[in-house]
């Protein structure tokens, strides 16, 4: 489904923000166990869509919900004995910001868009890409999203002990 990208020129979907921050993850932490935690970090939106945080915050128990069926799908994938020795969060949550500012950056017409100037966007060289994420999302669309996400899921599963 896409992320909340509406007023993105192209589609942006939660599985391209995955696969992109799950590289820079691994490019940055030099950990498979960060990038399987990134790549995992929004599997609830496949069956919740997409919750903005503000309304996480009005609504009572929504966060922690969505925080079951994530790890239920975590588990149920066999990634859980994978991550659970392991404190990814914050590297998680500070990848997920900046892959905000990116995202932002890369895929936005100029607008104001509360949260995304609270980290800096990766810049392309910092990991070794001449492609911003617009290239991205025209080469890697939709259909071959899902594949990916698979075989990045695999490999990570198996360099992960």
């Amino acid at each position: 489904s896409p992320a909340s990208f509406s007023a993105c020129d192209v589609f942006w979907s939660v599985g391209q923000h995955s696969l992109v921050g799950a590289a820079m993850a691994e490019k940055i932490y030099k950990s498979s166990e960060v990038a399987l935690a990134f790549l995992l970090h929004d599997c609830a939106e496949a069956f919740t869509g997409d919750i903005i945080s503000p309304l996480k915050k009005m609504i009572p128990g929504i966060g922690e919900a969505e925080h079951a069926i994530a790890r239920t799908i975590v588990v149920a994938c066999g990634a859980w004995d994978k991550l659970k020795d392991y404190d990814v969060a914050g590297c998680v949550e500070i990848v997920d910001r900046r892959m905000l500012s990116t995202e932002k950056r890369d895929l936005l017409s100029p607008c104001e868009w509360p949260g995304a100037d609270l980290a800096l966007p990766f810049a392309h060289i910092e990991i070794g890409l001449e492609w911003n994420l617009l290239d991205f999302a025209l080469n890697i669309g939709p259909e071959r999203v899902f594949r990916r996400m698979k075989d990045e899921f695999d490999r990570l599963m198996k360099v992960i002990q």
